[in-house]
């Protein structure tokens, strides 16, 4: 089995997709926990995946720099961006498909038209290198965290700074916004599993996990959490409780 290093829900279905270290991308029915397609390969482990707000396309970045966007259900590459520094440690589309924020480890965060590859806007030295991000659909919002445990509201069609909050304790490794627009997940390096409220990005729950973890994902009716923890298993969980486990 190889190792995960990212996993997602498609959304308006029981799918997930992953991302592992041979740069394998592949889809699976979380009901039957079988493979049911490998989307693409790229050049080099991956490092971060995501998947567009309805589902259609899912985008990945590796170590080596650069981005893949396959349409799902095609299985077709759709565009290819290479980075002229750094990698991408965190993605994530716009409503629309037609803008990929991508997070690097050289400090920027840079906002990409999908069709042209052209860039939309980027920031630069926004305090630390954004690890994760989310993009809510409900409110055209980004949710960022940083290598500086600093969790940040960002307006997804300029970039400007809402809202930011310190998210203090073990590294953050991923976030996962719920379907209804008015919470999110992360994780932490520590197996720590944080729920927040977007409004004000309080904390309102924190629970611990036996494992330690990197990727999390909310399904699109908010009541499967998938979760891995740079191991080749996947564990769905029926909101937090403890459900089944899929190994790649």
């Amino acid at each position: 089995k190889n190792q995960i290093s990212k996993v997602v829900f498609v959304p308006t279905t029981s799918n997930i997709l992953t991302g592992d270290v041979k740069g394998e991308v592949r889809l699976w029915d979380a009901e039957r926990l079988q493979c049911i397609a490998k989307i693409g390969t790229c050049d080099g482990q991956i490092s971060t995946l995501a998947v567009s707000p309805f589902g259609r396309l899912v985008a990945v970045g590796t170590y080596s720099g650069e981005v893949r966007v396959w349409d799902i259900e095609k299985q077709n590459l759709v565009q290819h961006l290479k980075l002229d520094s750094g990698f991408p440690l965190a993605l994530s589309f716009a409503s629309a498909d037609e803008t990929l924020y991508v997070s690097t480890s050289n400090g920027i965060l840079v906002a990409y038209d999908l069709k042209s590859g052209a860039t939309r806007w980027h920031l630069i030295g926004i305090g630390s290198d954004v690890v994760a991000m989310d993009y809510d659909l409900t409110h055209d919002y980004i949710i960022t965290a940083t290598a500086s445990h600093v969790i940040q509201l960002l307006d997804g069609e300029t970039g400007t700074l809402i809202a930011s909050s310190d998210g203090s304790g073990a590294g953050l490794r991923d976030i996962a916004i719920f379907p209804d627009g008015s919470r999110f997940a992360t994780v932490r390096s520590d197996g720590t599993i944080g729920i927040w409220t977007i409004d004000n990005l309080g904390l309102v729950a924190s629970i611990p996990s036996s494992q330690a973890l990197e990727s999390i994902d909310v399904s699109s009716d908010g009541h499967f959490v998938a979760i891995s923890g740079g191991t080749g298993t996947i564990q769905v969980l029926n909101g937090i409780r403890r459900g089944r486990k899929v190994t790649n």
